[in-house]
């Protein structure tokens, strides 16, 4: 999974961002407005989640930190290919590609990615300290 920055125009606009901030830090469930978002839009959104996580667990937690512990967080989706009984090629799943194949089940699994995220973040980031 790749988290790495681009210089393609993000599709998410800034109220949009602002939503989400909210919604982590009030401990709401940002997934729920992934519904209506296309492709691009999920997978940007994906992105700034994760960004915002790291750079509040920088400031909170410092060198305690790690971007690695954030992606360990996901580690619970690993059998989601396996469990969707999928046929496709093994690891496809990590691949945007499948929403290509099977919108449904990409948008789904796109959504748990959120929800196991911002679980994360309100577990893990203690804003006081902010």
């Amino acid at each position: 999974m790749s988290f790495k920055p681009d210089n393609k125009k993000k599709t998410i606009q800034l109220s949009l961002k602002l939503q989400i901030i909210r919604d982590l830090l009030q401990g709401k469930e940002v997934e729920a407005i992934m519904d209506e978002m296309s492709k691009q839009e999920m997978l940007d959104t994906k992105e700034f989640v994760f960004e915002k996580i790291l750079e509040f667990g920088f400031k909170t937690k410092g060198r305690k930190f790690s971007r690695d512990r954030v992606l360990n967080t996901l580690n619970d989706l690993k059998n989601y290919q396996k469990e969707k009984s999928c046929n496709f090629p093994a690891g496809s799943c990590r691949n945007i590609d499948c929403y290509d194949r099977n919108p449904d089940c990409a948008r789904q699994k796109m959504k748990m990615e959120i929800a196991i995220l911002s679980r994360f973040f309100h577990e893990h980031i203690n804003l006081t300290k902010i």
